[in-house]
């Protein structure tokens, strides 16, 4: 039976609200199901497949792909004994690295550079003579060459192509230069060669 202010509303507007029961319901049923299907348990992934390899009491656990390897590039100042290495490759490639530090030695790393790391840094710039007459190890020679293609040096000309080159590499729209020397003048003659160069 149908009431006076129902069959007002649908003289009034022409539409029955009761017919928007059936679409509300239909979306809530696909919300269930989306819901569901969604969230339905499945199956555990694969498990890689791994080896355990023992050092000095540790297990350490590797992709049953790598294989110990005889010869592994040595470290420079870490010495370890009963060394095991594992590798997805060759000898060359990364891996794994694990042993037994030498008896009295607490850690990996260098004594010199924990020495150095108790200190206060230096943050002297030493002169070009000191740079000059400084003996640097194969690993410092290592760090400086890396370095330097982060430097801009050279001639006027050279130094402002290369800045030239980075402002455009990077879209920027101002340079800043900053020349660490060993003492004011020949930072001051820096800086009047690159104003020149740009002049």
């Amino acid at each position: 039976m149908t009431t006076g202010v129902d069959r007002m509303t649908t003289a009034t507007t022409g539409f029955d609200r009761r017919l928007l029961i059936m679409p509300a319901l239909v979306l809530v049923a696909a919300a269930l199901l989306g819901y569901a299907a969604g969230h339905r348990p499945s199956g555990a992934a694969p498990r890689e497949q791994t080896q355990t390899a023992s050092v000095a009491g540790v297990l350490l656990g590797a992709p049953s792909q790598w294989r110990a390897v005889s010869t592994a590039s040595a470290i420079p100042g870490l010495s370890l004994r009963r060394a095991v290495v594992l590798s997805p490759g060759d000898a060359s490639a990364s891996g794994l690295l694990a042993g037994v530090l030498p008896a009295g030695q607490g850690s990996p790393l260098p004594s010199q550079f924990l020495a150095r790391m108790r200190q206060r840094p230096s943050t002297a710039v030493v002169s070009l003579q000191e740079a000059q007459a400084y003996r640097y190890s194969p690993q410092e020679r290592a760090y400086i060459g890396q370095q330097r293609s982060r430097l801009v040096h050279g001639d006027p000309g050279e130094v402002r192509e290369k800045l030239l080159a980075l402002k455009e590499k990077f879209a920027a729209d101002e340079l800043m230069v900053i020349t660490i020397t060993g003492d004011y003048e020949s930072r001051r003659e820096s800086y009047r060669l690159v104003a020149e160069a740009f002049a």
